[in-house]
């Protein structure tokens, strides 16, 4: 959905995934200011799923993400999981601090509303594992890597 090519092609997507027995898509919001088209998509379409949430690298573009813009957008029964979120260090460590406070900001809301985490990792395992410890033994976090 983040791609100009598959907003495009989106109907055709559809059909060529029920056609081959693809019953559900989850699509990966990557950026705030894309969910209202990703709410549109769900309304449209039954089999589409959604996520709530604010790519690594995207995080120089808002000043204010906080926990409850998290739980308030996660209330649609078809929001399924928070993110994309993580931390990406490959192009730049500029907004590391940044990047680090929203990570945790989702990490937290997914801890508050029991939805799995997506986590984005670039040239950031570690520093990814060692956030992710402190919380294991207090929380079950579900979390999907990529």
């Amino acid at each position: 959905m983040n791609f100009y090519s598959l907003k495009n092609n989106f109907n055709e997507l559809i059909l060529n995934s029920k056609n081959n027995n693809l019953t559900s898509i989850l699509t990966i919001n990557t950026d705030p200011k894309e969910f209202n088209d990703h709410l549109n998509l769900i309304k449209k379409y039954k089999s589409i799923y959604i996520s709530y949430g604010l790519h690594p690298e995207n995080v120089s573009n808002h000043t204010v993400f906080t926990k409850d813009d998290i739980l308030l957008n996660c209330k649609n029964k078809k929001v399924i999981a928070i993110g994309e979120t993580g931390l990406d260090f490959y192009h730049s460590i500029q907004f590391k601090k940044k990047q680090y406070d929203v990570f945790e900001t989702h990490i937290q809301a997914s801890i508050e509303n029991q939805l799995p985490l997506i986590i984005h990792q670039r040239n950031s395992e570690n520093e990814i594992i060692e956030v992710l410890k402190s919380y294991q033994k207090e929380y079950f976090l579900p979390i999907v890597f990529h």
